[in-house]
């Protein structure tokens, strides 16, 4: 509940979701304890990799879950199995595309942390001024259908890796 904010998890999902039928939303970023980072600026692209690698993470366990589902169906469990096999392929595509989303180097994204970073501080800084139009840039990408061609490259070549890695049916 800390983390709803109005506008960006009740209030432009509900109009995208009337208008487009298409869901789009934000939170309240989670705060970071700067004072606990031995070294900022390589201990945030840590911290910045933690969601998108927590995505991958739950991508692979949706993988494992559809295999699960998959051999049970070889053994006559066909309505949990054909459910395990769905829910599998929804969990592996969300993980993925959130991952993928979260790392594009717009602000405020994790990969526009990991590339601050990554800067000299003075580049760094002029960097930090777009955090301001990021939302709007991440809206218009959206609303002109950009950003699914920017994103859904990287996220149809990891699930090919995943279906390779797991032994999965190529979709």
């Amino acid at each position: 509940i800390k983390h709803i904010d109005i506008i960006g998890t009740i209030i432009v999902p509900a109009v995208l979701f009337l208008t487009t039928g298409f869901i789009f939303g934000w939170a309240k970023p989670v705060p970071i304890g700067w004072r606990n980072l031995r070294s900022p600026r390589r201990d945030i692209v840590l911290v910045a990799s933690a969601g998108p690698f927590s995505n991958l993470g739950m991508a692979l366990l949706w993988g494992l879950i559809m295999k699960l589902g998959i051999t049970l169906y070889a053994i006559s469990e066909a309505g949990i199995a054909i459910a395990m096999v769905k829910m599998g392929e929804i969990g592996i595509e969300i993980n993925l595309m959130l991952m993928v989303l979260n790392l594009i180097p717009i602000p405020p994204l994790d990969g526009s942390r990991v590339v601050s970073s990554l800067l000299p501080a003075r580049l760094s800084m002029l960097y930090a001024r777009f955090e301001p139009f990021g939302l709007l840039i991440l809206l218009l990408l959206l609303s002109f259908r950009i950003l699914g061609a920017i994103i859904m490259p990287a996220v149809n070549m990891l699930e090919e890796l995943i279906v390779v890695l797991l032994g999965l049916p190529l979709q």
